[in-house]
This record gives structure tokens, C-alpha cells and sequence, in this order.
């Protein structure tokens, strides 16, 4: 390879002036990696030399990280490409760049030879193609760190074999500026990051010369309460107490930690530290030795876990609160696997089971307890995929062999990964409870059948009374229609009496005998297609005279339209008399609105009265047989009491709803909703 001599004047008089300019550039770029605050700098300073020697108005660094296969451009001036992304890494790929790296050999390249280059598929068009392009490689050594290039867009001849040769002169001195002033940045760069770190930890840390703190970070203030002034100088001792937890001296244990550290064995403990103002707080330790500036030191990271400490006293205190529960429970409480064998049960569960201790209970295998042995298993089946199972009744049997009701409460205990680990289950002794509710059932069955003989006696009763009832009722008329204008006024009040009585009398079997038949379940029902309306109006016309006896006055909204309903004639029939005859009962004075309409599926009808209302306390019980307002023989109005009970019986019967709203002293709203027949559809 030819040398070049540097007496000689090799460069054009366009950049330099004597013969000594190689050994200028050469000064210039060695200073420049003192004065360069940084890499971007010292890259200036290289191009300021370089444009010295020769034109540089297209100039590149490019760097190479052989590891990663990969090359940046930190330092990237050109007259015809804007680069913005030039300092990012990209992949080593096909350029001219590359090209250079690969072959680890200078070159000058014109336009021909660059299409040459593409043509052959040796490098690939990067940017636009330059007239005449120099790069050469950047070595420390054997090894590849970079390439310098220039380039020229328009002039082939503005570099040569001389400006080759002028480049490779000083390629070896940028390189190791730029290797020098890199691995002054990292370690710089390291430094600050170190330092960084140091300040910034959520743990204390010192360093230790002997068994004193000699520097130590933020961290430390805070932790200890005090300055780093208040720190330094002194001994870890003198912010602990005089004992340690386990007893043992202070001073005498952190000397021998100390001792272990600086001997090559790493210390990790736990340690009761306290703040300059004698506040105690619990720390871990942990003492490595190292060594700075061929100084042997140790460095200790100090952590505040006081707050995991109270925690792990609480969760003693939770765990021992739990024994105390699981032993004294008023309840069973056993833990078991899926093959039955108890792993703890507590002293009421033994209790329970007639067993001595839990010890006896616990060599006895959970399915043993089963009264059926194989129902254990079945409920694992059934209630494991839930994960829980509650208010499980079954039998066990005690260690005597007698049969026992227990309730039971049970969940799967499961891992992470949702596998069942045990089953642990809350056990109440419902023996004396199920043999009440079997007393309950007996007692009940009893009542429900007194309450079928009552209901039988008073349906065969009302059959007996209304038979000669009837009787009389029709003699009493045969008599009045001969006699009425015949008799005096006493003889008429008394025709009269027995009319009203019987009337009265029977009213009230019927109710009984309504009542009875509905209370047996045995009321017969015939469903079919109804007119509301005829029905509403045939109700008017039988309560007509009634109605003008006491001066009241019925005001009707019934359409003409046909509102046809689903139900039972008789049951429809007597829910709208027993509802009209209460409003015009309880009405001294006033009007009696009857309104009629669909609403929804439904037809809706709406009585008003402005009688005397209800109480609301009343109203709670409105339903009730035999229930009424105002009670005794001296009451206000007559009645059994079974109207509205029979009324809402008949409606739930029909599948209709009943709503009653009244206000003492002002009136009663009665609001009823009879399904309405298909035919309307």
C-alpha cells in the first residue's frame, strides 16, 4: 500500500496552504477528544478538520455494532438527502456503507461503477445515487468500528486516488478519538446511572469503611429521620437499641456481621433500627463486601419493613383469633379430603357425634358418619362444580349408631389452578328441630281436617236452614200479596220484618255456604265468554230500588261496546253484587260511580262510593273472614263479614286482581281487572 509523505504537498492550494496539513488534522482531531464535551461535538470538530483537506460539504460518520448487525449514522451532513431518523439504528443492510464494512477496505466509487455495484445485486439504492462517493473504514486494530465517507452530486472529479489516500491517512486517528470519547460517555453514562439509582432506591443505602458510614443516599434521611450531616461518621449501633429482639447486644452483633462481610460473607438479617429521635422501626440488612478505588468497603441496603412486620403479627393475631374460633365454635366445623379422612375437626362437632375427644373423631372416616354411606359422594358431584353447597340436610349417625338430623354448610377448598384441596363444612345439630316440625305437620294435618269437618258441618247445615227458609220466605210473600192492603199498619211492619230477616238470613247461609265450598277447594268453576257490560247493568237494575229507598245515585260509564270477559258467571256475578251492595251499604248520601273499560288485557272496572271509608289499619285485614271495621251487637251495620273475603277468593279463582283504596270519612275506590276473552281479539 502506498504511504503518503507528509513533507510533501499533496493537497490542493483550494483547502490548505503548507506542507505540514496532514500533521495539522492529525493535532486537531486528538485535541478535539479533550476539548469535545460530547460525541456530538467531537463529530463536528472531525468534519471541521476533514473540510481542511478537502471539500466536505457531503460528509457522514457512520458506526457500526457488529454484535447486533447493525449501523447508525450519529453524525449526518448532506446537501441533496434529509435524514432526520440518521442517529436511530438500523439493520447493516446493502448499502455503500456496508459495503465497506463487509469488505473492510476503502473505496472510491463514480456513478458508473456505483451502477455496476446495483446492477450485480452487490449493494442495493439507498438514497440518491452520488457522482462520486470515499468511505473508509474506521479500525481499532483488526476490528471495524465505523466508516467516514464523503460524496460530491455533482462533480466525479472532486476526489481521487489522492483524496483517498489523504482519508485512510487520518481514518485511524478519528477512530480512536471516537472509540476514546465513547467509552468515556459510557462510563460517564454508568456513573450517572449508578448514581442515579444510588439516590434514587426506596431502600437506605451506605457505604461502610470498618464499621462506619462514610456516604449514604436520600433514602437514608428519610428513613432514619435525619440529615446526611447527622449520619456520617457514625456507627450503625448508634441508631439501634441497646438489645436486640433476640436478646442479644447490639453493638456486639453488628460488629460481628460486620466482621462476616468484610471476610467475603454476605450478611442478610433482620434488625430493629431507630430514628434519631428514638423512634424503633424493623428492617432487613443486607452487608456485601466491595471494593472502590482498590479500597475495601461494604455496602449495606437498609429496608423499613415494619409495616410487614405488623402485618405478620396481625395475621398471628387473626390466626390464633381463628383456633379460639374453630375450637369453641357452637357449631361443628370439620375439615375433609375427598377420600373422607378428617384432617381437623373442633370439640363440638365430637360434641354432636357422641365422640369422647376429637381425637377418638378423627381416626373415623367422614363417609362412616353418612347414614347412607354412598350419599357422601353424591353431594361432592352434584355441588362441586359450584363450589359451595348450604342448608344441606342430612342424616348421620353417632358413634352409638343412632340415626341424627345435622344441617350442614360446605365449600370446596381449591389451589390456584382450581383443583379442590379439601372440603370444610359447618355442622348444626337439627334433630330436636325436625322432630318439632314433625309434631308441626301432625298438628297441621289435624287442623286442616277440623277445618274440612267444620266446613262439611256448616254446608250441611246451610242446606238444612235454607230449605224451610225458603219456606217461609215464600209463604211470608203468599200471605202479604192476599193480605198486605188489608191489615193494619202492625200487621204490614211485621210482613215486612219477616221479608227482611230472611232475605238477611239467607244471604248469610249462602255466604257460609260460598265460604265452606271455597275453603274445601270443592267451589266448581265454569269458565266462559262474558259481557261485562249486560252484567254490570243486570247488577244495577236489581240494586235499583235499594238505591233510591236511600237517596243515593248511581252514575254509570259502561260503553256500548261489547267488553267481553273470561270467567265464571256466578263467581263475576256475585264479586261485582258483594262490591256494589258495600257501596251502597256504607253510603248515607252521596253517588255511586260504576266506569267500565279495557286496560291492557284486562277489563277494568271502577267503583266509587262516598260513603264512610275505611281506616287504614283496617284495610290490612280487609280479606279476612268474619273481619269487620266496627264490631259487636250494638255495630252500625249489619253484615257476617265474609263479603270481601269471598269476593277476593272469587277473583283469584277467575285469575283477576282486586284493588281497594279508602280514606276514612271520604269514600272507597274498588278497582277490578277480569282477564278479557279471546273473543275481543
Amino acid at each position: 500500500m502506498e504511504t503518503i509523505n507528509p513533507s510533501k504537498n499533496i493537497v490542493s492550494s483550494t483547502y490548505s496552504s503548507g506542507p505540514n496539513i496532514l500533521q495539522t488534522a492529525l493535532y486537531e482531531i486528538n485535541e478535539a477528544v479533550d476539548v469535545s464535551e460530547n460525541l456530538d461535538d467531537l463529530y463536528k470538530s472531525v468534519h471541521d478538520t476533514i473540510s481542511k483537506i478537502m471539500k466536505a460539504d457531503n460528509f457522514y460518520i457512520a458506526i457500526y455494532y457488529r454484535e447486533e448487525q447493525k449501523i447508525s449514522f450519529p453524525y449526518f451532513v448532506d446537501e441533496e438527502e434529509i435524514f432526520e431518523e440518521h442517529k436511530q439504528k438500523f439493520d447493516l443492510g446493502r448499502g455503500l456503507t456496508a459495503y465497506v464494512i463487509r469488505s473492510g477496505q476503502s473505496m472510491l466509487c463514480d456513478l458508473d461503477r456505483y451502477k455496476e455495484l446495483v446492477q450485480s445485486g452487490q449493494i442495493e439504492v439507498l438514497g440518491p445515487p452520488p457522482r462520486i462517493w470515499l468511505g473508509v473504514p474506521l479500525k481499532i486494530g483488526y476490528e471495524i468500528i465505523g466508516v467516514m465517507a464523503v460524496q460530491d452530486y455533482k462533480d466525479a472529479a472532486t476526489y481521487g486516488e489522492q483524496e483517498k489516500r489523504m482519508l485512510e491517512y487520518v481514518s485511524s486517528q478519528v477512530a480512536k478519538v471516537i472509540y476514546r470519547k465513547r467509552a468515556e460517555e459510557k462510563i460517564l453514562n454508568s456513573e450517572f446511572k449508578y448514581r442515579k439509582l444510588f439516590e434514587s432506591a426506596n431502600d437506605a443505602i451506605f457505604l461502610m469503611t470498618g464499621d462506619t458510614f462514610i456516604d449514604c443516599n436520600a433514602k437514608t434521611e428519610e428513613m432514619f429521620g435525619c440529615t446526611r450531616e447527622q449520619i456520617l461518621l457514625r456507627k450503625p449501633y448508634e441508631f439501634s437499641p441497646l438489645v436486640q429482639p433476640d436478646g442479644r447486644n447490639s453493638k456486639e452483633k453488628a460488629i460481628e456481621k460486620i466482621s462476616n462481610a468484610f471476610a467475603g460473607v454476605p450478611q442478610f438479617f433482620e434488625w430493629k433500627h431507630v430514628k434519631l429521635d428514638g423512634t424503633p422501626f424493623f428492617a432487613e440488612v443486607s452487608l456485601n463486601h466491595i471494593v472502590i478505588d482498590g479500597k475495601d468497603m461494604l455496602q449495606a441496603i437498609v429496608r423499613d419493613i415494619t409495616e410487614r412486620k405488623n402485618s405478620e403479627e396481625e395475621l398471628k393475631l387473626s390466626e390464633q383469633k381463628y383456633r379460639d374460633l374453630f375450637t369453641h365454635a357452637p357449631v361443628g366445623i370439620y375439615q375433609a379430603d375427598r377420600n373422607g379422612k378428617i384432617i381437623s375437626a373442633n370439640a363440638m362437632l365430637a360434641n354432636i357425634l357422641g365422640y369422647g375427644s376429637v381425637q377418638e373423631l378423627l381416626t373415623v372416616n367422614l363417609k362412616d358418619i353418612y347414614l347412607n354411606e354412598e350419599e357422601r359422594d353424591a353431594l361432592i358431584k352434584k355441588f362441586e362444580p359450584f363450589g359451595s353447597a348450604a342448608l344441606l340436610e342430612v342424616q348421620w349417625k353417632k358413634k352409638s349408631g343412632e340415626p341424627i338430623w345435622i344441617q350442614m354448610n360446605a365449600h370446596a377448598v381449591k389451589d390456584a389452578n382450581s383443583q379442590t384441596l379439601y372440603f370444610e363444612g359447618f355442622v348444626y345439630d337439627i334433630n330436636d328441630k325436625k322432630e318439632f316440625e314433625k309434631r308441626i305437620v301432625c298438628e297441621k294435618d289435624k287442623a286442616e281436617e277440623a277445618n274440612r269437618l267444620k266446613s262439611g258441618f256448616l254446608s250441611a247445615m246451610s242446606h238444612e236452614i235454607r230449605t224451610p227458609l225458603n219456606a217461609i220466605i215464600g209463604y211470608n210473600d203468599v200471605l202479604r200479596y192476599h193480605f198486605y192492603d188489608s191489615v193494619d199498619e202492625e200487621v204490614k211492619l211485621a210482613f215486612d220484618s219477616v221479608e227482611k230477616g230472611g232475605l238477611r238470613l239467607l244471604d248469610t247461609i249462602i255466604n257460609i255456604l260460598d265460604i265452606s265450598r271455597l275453603e274445601a277447594n270443592e267451589f266448581p268453576i265454569n269458565f266462559q265468554s262474558l259481557s261485562f257490560n249486560e252484567l254490570l247493568i243486570s247488577a244495577y237494575r236489581l240494586m235499583k230500588k235499594t238505591v233510591e229507598s236511600k237517596g243515593l245515585k248511581i252514575i254509570t260509564d259502561i260503553p256500548t261496546e261489547q267488553i267481553l270477559v273470561h270467567a265464571d258467571s256466578y263467581c263475576l256475578d256475585s264479586v261485582v253484587i258483594n262490591v256494589l251492595n258495600n257501596a251502597i251499604k256504607y253510603s248515607k248520601e252521596g253517588e255511586i260511580k260504576v266506569s267500565l273499560c279495557k286496560f291492557d288485557t284486562y277489563a277494568e272496572c271502577i267503583i266509587t262510593d262516598q260513603g264512610i271509608g275505611m281506616s287504614e289499619d283496617y284495610q290490612r285485614h280487609l280479606f279476612e273472614p268474619f273481619s269487620q271495621e266496627d264490631v259487636g251487637i250494638n255495630r252500625s251495620y249489619e253484615g257476617s263479614g265474609l263479603g270481601l273475603a269471598i269476593t277476593k277468593r272469587f277473583i283469584d279463582l277467575i285469575n283477576g286482581e282486586i284493588e281497594i283504596n279508602s280514606k276514612k270519612g271520604v269514600g272507597t275506590t274498588v278497582t277490578l281487572r277480569i282477564p278479557l276473552s279471546k273473543v275481543n281479539e
